[in-house]
């Protein structure tokens, strides 16, 4: 008889099979050296973390937010290592020694893998227990909302239960069930290869598996399907109130008279089924727990899934209005609620399409319209005002006054620019160019005898200290100060935001945590230097309030003398129930708000930076009671926010309406603008933002109109500094129901937090409202305009225009614009060649926006 051939194990299997102890002890000790400094890293990111954490503000928050982390990853580890580690334990200790002959296949994979395929089940189990570990701290928010948040004894209409329920526990009950189904699949699916590969599991027909592997499936498939109960009883029969789909967000009619029932139909079954297995694992029949399971999951197929599609299509879609028109109407005032649309008032003015004359009244205010679209504008003023080592890289647009006239100025903050240093290396990154250098205050409505900014008018307060250590764009860029190395213009540092790094033992915690030795072993630092940690705007107040969205785009003020970085933050939810969902549109790709789902959005802090010492205080601009989230973290985190009333006035002046809030705001307001549930259904009523003018003559966009500072007579008869964005005529849903004529005018005054005002437009004479782009047709269309464009637009120049500003003018709609010519450089700096206007869709043009008005209406 021939000798039968033993398979060769696998070559990774045999290499490992080879090592000698000497080399498994010196992996051994390799990879211990690793997992210590890794633990010594974490240890001393945490130890900075708190003196960080100490230095800045006396509320718990690092206490609160690794307590949270510790109780998450602990009770993931025991969760995780119980189930995986019993279920491979379990396949272990079941294992067949031997298989017959007939199992060709399982005998040459015990051949190649001999041990190995222990090896490989226990590390499988190790690595997954390790992952889940170092993951659930990331849901730390939604524990605290779940511990600590409370009932607000509001009723959800349609499914019941109250408002705080699904704010609060609603979302830590999803993440936790759709957490522990998943593991116990895992599980099941990992022991059941295990149990398969090792023998005592068998799929053929006359070969009985081990009675223990199939009780132990068994077991983990019953766990599941109690898992699954839990499911559909505690989180999807509350989900069913932010159901998509239908054209309304929450619980339409099929939703509660078809889901709903067949959600509670399904527990029944997943209960008789649970019954079955464990009747099944005591007399070892598995027929009728088969059937059982099978019915479960006919339930969940046809009941939850299958027939709600049929009763939509036959039944709920050929009597629509009828069927649906309740939960249009609650998700219409539940929408209003969630983004405070609801507080938006509402006017109708009367204007008319130009005007026959500019009022003498309005002239400084149309004169005060900025020239310069922001977006363009730090290129420009790098070159006129930039400084050696900085850069600036924000251009944003705020008031001041000048010989006591309030002017829109263009602010710009010199930041650091650490890519453009004069000389490279670490002592220049982090001793010597440790600092901004202030401000540039430009006027944003006038030019200088060449058509260039006016870099000679200077606003009142526009005198400042211009060291700045913390600010925008300096996101993990710690600096060093009280060194031996002098800082670039020989400043110091002299606030109490400094983390000591005076001693051995300070320096090799930060070395270690920021993961750069030269910090420990620089002869630079002395036993006064301290570190600047987390001088960017985002990376401190994330660290400081990680519970809230915070705005794209931060703003600096001259106040007092000193610069002040001004931040909005915002509560955000998903789980408000029969609330429309907003994604992206229109929000920078960085934002904050465009990188979550959710359904509901305050205002919830003011926050200031101080930029030449990193005091950093975050004011609520509500009272309690008006934002239950914030509320609940106030609560739990006492001393971090202060009163709206604290807000200093010198602050105060320079506020301005949240960009993003207002972005998100007169998204939705297009649609939910309405009160009643049959104009939202029937959408006769919807609006669209504006499609945007083109800002060149190349530009062929069709982005929806930015927002526009102005000082605006929209909402009343004084110019306010205001934010507009202009609505048309259609549905934002349909491109094809949008018409370029103009219903409306959202206007976002700028003083303090007052309401948005949104003023649906009426024309007085009959005209069709000119929308931007129409304006826009209108200066393409004027001929001596035209052909001077023509010439300007060639031989290495090109043509840009400003802000498409609407003024409301005794009754009358004007647009403003600036026509801008520049080089095609990078270093160009933008001229003003004209400023134009369209009233009654002629243009006027002018040296001034006044005079531009009066040659429109001649």
């Amino acid at each position: 008889m021939a000798e039968r051939t033993v398979a060769p194990r696998f070559p990774i299997v045999a290499w490992l099979e080879r090592r000698t102890r000497r080399q498994v002890i010196i992996a051994a000790a390799i990879i211990t050296l690793y997992l210590l400094w890794k633990t010594a890293a974490a240890s001393a990111g945490l130890l900075l973390d708190r003196w960080w954490f100490d230095a800045t503000t006396s509320a718990p928050v690092w206490r609160v937010t690794n307590v949270a982390q510790m109780q998450l990853a602990a009770g993931a580890f025991v969760l995780s290592f119980t189930i995986l580690g019993g279920s491979i334990a379990i396949v272990l200790r079941t294992a067949r020694r031997s298989v017959g002959p007939q199992h060709r296949a399982l005998s040459w994979y015990h051949a190649r893998m001999g041990p190995a395929s222990n090896w490989l089940l226990v590390a499988i189990g190790a690595y997954a227990v390790w992952q889940i570990t170092r993951t659930a701290p990331s849901l730390w928010q939604e524990w605290m909302l779940f511990l600590h948040g409370r009932n607000l004894g509001v009723e959800v209409p349609g499914v019941g239960g109250d408002l705080g329920t699904y704010l609060f526990s609603l979302p830590f009950r999803q993440a936790f069930s759709d957490f522990i189904r998943q593991l116990l699949a895992f599980a099941m699916l990992l022991a059941g290869a295990g149990h398969l590969l090792s023998g005592s599991l068998r799929l053929t027909r006359g070969v009985r598996s081990r009675r223990a592997a199939v009780t132990h499936l068994a077991v983990l498939g019953g766990l599941l399907l109690l898992a699954q109960v839990a499911h559909l009883a505690f989180v999807q029969q509350q989900a069913l109130a932010l159901t998509t789909g239908g054209g309304f967000v929450g619980a339409g009619w099929t939703q509660l008279n078809v889901i709903a029932p067949m959600l509670w139909l399904a527990v029944l079954a997943a209960l008789v089924a649970i019954a079955a297995l464990i009747r099944a694992v005591v007399v070892r029949r598995w027929r009728l727990a088969v059937i059982a399971t099978g019915v479960f999951i006919c339930v969940q197929v046809v009941g939850v899934v299958l027939l709600p599609l049929a009763v939509d299509r036959l039944v709920v879609a050929p009597a629509k209005g009828e069927r649906q028109m309740t939960v249009y109407g609650r998700h219409l005032d539940a929408t209003r609620a969630a983004y405070r649309l609801d507080q938006v008032s509402t006017s109708t003015m009367r204007v008319s399409d130009g005007v026959d004359a500019l009022p003498s009244v309005a002239a400084d205010v149309v004169d005060r319209t900025p020239l310069f679209d922001t977006a363009t504008m730090a290129g420009p003023l790098q070159v006129l005002a930039g400084t050696p080592g900085t850069r600036i890289t924000q251009v944003d647009l705020g008031r001041y006054e000048i010989d006591g006239i309030e002017r829109p100025m263009l602010v710009a903050a010199r930041q650091p620019d650490r890519a453009g240093l004069p000389a490279r290396g670490w002592v220049q990154e982090h001793l010597v160019y440790t600092h901004g250098d202030g401000v540039v205050v430009v006027p944003a409505d006038v030019v200088d005898a060449d058509g260039r900014p006016d870099m000679t008018q200077t606003a009142d307060a526009a005198d400042h200290d211009p060291v700045s250590y913390f600010g925008e764009g300096l996101d993990r860029w710690w600096v060093v100060v009280d060194t031996r190395r002098e800082q670039q213009g020989g400043s110091a540092y002299s606030g109490d935001a400094g983390l000591d790094v005076g001693s051995l033992w300070h320096r090799a915690v930060a070395a270690t945590a920021l993961g750069d030795a030269q910090l420990l072993l620089s002869a630079e630092l002395t036993d006064e230097s301290q570190l600047l940690y987390r001088r960017g705007l985002r990376d401190r107040l994330t660290a400081l309030a990680p519970f809230l969205a915070w705005d794209s785009d931060p703003y600096p003020a001259v106040v007092d003398g000193r610069i002040m970085w001004i931040v909005d933050g915002y509560t955000t939810s998903a789980t408000y129930p029969h609330s429309e969902y907003f994604g992206s549109s229109g929000l920078p790709a960085d934002s904050d708000i465009a990188g979550r789902r959710l359904n509901y959005m305050r205002l919830a802090v003011r926050a200031t930076v101080d930029a030449t010492d990193g005091t950093t205080r975050l004011y609520r601009t509500s009272a309690n009671g008006q934002d239950p989230i914030l509320d609940m973290w106030d609560d739990l985190l006492p001393g971090l926010l202060e009163d709206a009333g604290a807000i200093p006035a010198s602050v105060a002046a320079h506020l301005r309406y949240p960009k993003d809030l207002f972005i998100v705001q007169s998204s939705l307001l297009g649609r939910f603008h309405v009160t009643d549930a049959e104009s939202l259904f029937n959408g006769s009523q919807s609006w669209t933002v504006s499609p945007a003018a083109a800002s060149s003559v190349e530009d062929s966009q069709t982005a929806p109109s930015p927002p526009v500072f102005s000082f605006s007579t929209a909402a009343s008869d004084e110019a306010a500094w205001s934010l507009t964005r202009p609505f048309n005529e259609g549905s934002s849903d349909n491109p094809g129901s949008a018409r370029d004529e103009l219903a409306a005018v959202l206007v976002a005054p700028n003083d303090g937090v007052a309401a948005l005002s949104l003023v649906e437009l009426d024309s007085a004479d009959g005209r069709q409202l000119s929308s931007p782009r129409v304006a826009q047709s209108a200066i393409y269309a004027d001929p001596d305009l035209a052909r001077t464009i023509s010439l300007l637009d060639a031989n290495g120049s090109k043509v840009n225009f400003g802000p498409m500003t609407p003024h409301v003018l005794d009754g009358g709609l004007v647009w403003v614009r600036s026509v801008l010519v520049s080089g095609t450089g990078a270093t160009s700096v933008p001229r003003l060649q004209s400023l134009v206007a369209v009233s009654r869709g002629v243009v006027g043009e002018g040296d001034s926006a006044s005079n531009a008005v009066t040659a429109a209406v001649r």
